[in-house]
C-alpha cells in the first residue's frame, strides 16, 4: 500500500490530457510532454481534445486530493505524448516517433489505450456498435498492421520497458493491434 509509483516515469501515448485538471493540478505532470504530431512541447502543446487520453492518464496517476478519483499510481512521473491529429484520427508515425521518444527518454512504462484494425478498404463498421460521442469508423480506429509498430515495439522491451496495450474496445472477432 505504500507504493505509489515513486521515481516511475510513464509515458501516455493518446490523444493528450487535459493538463490542469484538478485531478492532475500540474504536479506530476511533465512539462517534456509532447505533440508527436506538430513536434511541440509543453502542456499546453498535449492539450486533449477528445478526453481519453486524460482518462486514461487518470486511471495511472490521478491525484490522492480529496477531488475525483485517484490513479493507481498517483505519484508517477507522467510524460504525455500526443499521437493525434486536428481531427482526433490517430497518426501512425507519430505513434512510432512516440515509442522512440520513450526509449531515448529513460521511460519506464508506456501506456497505449490505442487500437487499430487491420481491415480492407471494403470494411464496414457496421461491425461495431456507436458508443454515443464516439461514433466508431475506420477514420477513428485507424488501420493498424501487426508489423506497423513491431520494431519500435520489441525495442522497447529489449531496453526494459513495460508495455500495456489496449485489448480491444469492440465485439468483434478482427485482430486489433498493437
Amino acid at each position: 500500500n505504500s507504493y505509489r509509483g515513486e521515481n516511475v516515469r510513464v509515458a501516455v501515448i493518446d490523444t493528450g490530457c487535459y493538463t490542469s485538471h484538478e485531478d492532475f493540478n500540474g504536479t506530476n505532470i511533465k512539462t517534456i510532454s509532447k505533440n508527436m504530431v506538430t513536434s511541440t512541447t509543453g502542456l499546453a502543446a498535449v492539450n486533449d481534445t477528445n478526453s481519453h487520453g486524460t482518462t486514461s492518464a487518470a486511471t495511472i496517476a490521478a491525484a490522492v486530493n480529496g477531488v475525483g478519483g485517484t490513479g493507481i499510481a498517483p505519484n508517477v512521473e507522467l510524460i504525455i505524448l500526443k499521437c493525434v491529429d486536428s481531427n482526433n484520427a490517430f497518426n501512425n508515425t507519430a505513434i512510432n516517433n512516440a515509442l522512440q521518444y520513450c526509449i531515448d527518454n529513460d521511460v519506464d512504462v508506456i501506456n497505449m489505450s490505442i487500437q487499430g484494425y487491420n481491415v480492407s478498404s471494403n470494411f464496414s463498421a457496421t461491425y461495431f456498435e456507436d458508443f454515443g460521442k464516439y461514433t466508431v469508423n475506420t477514420t477513428s480506429m485507424g488501420i493498424m498492421t501487426p508489423t506497423m509498430f513491431s520494431t519500435k515495439i520489441n525495442a522497447c522491451y529489449e531496453k526494459g520497458i513495460t508495455i500495456v496495450a489496449a485489448a480491444g474496445n469492440y465485439n468483434t472477432n478482427i485482430p486489433s493491434y498493437p
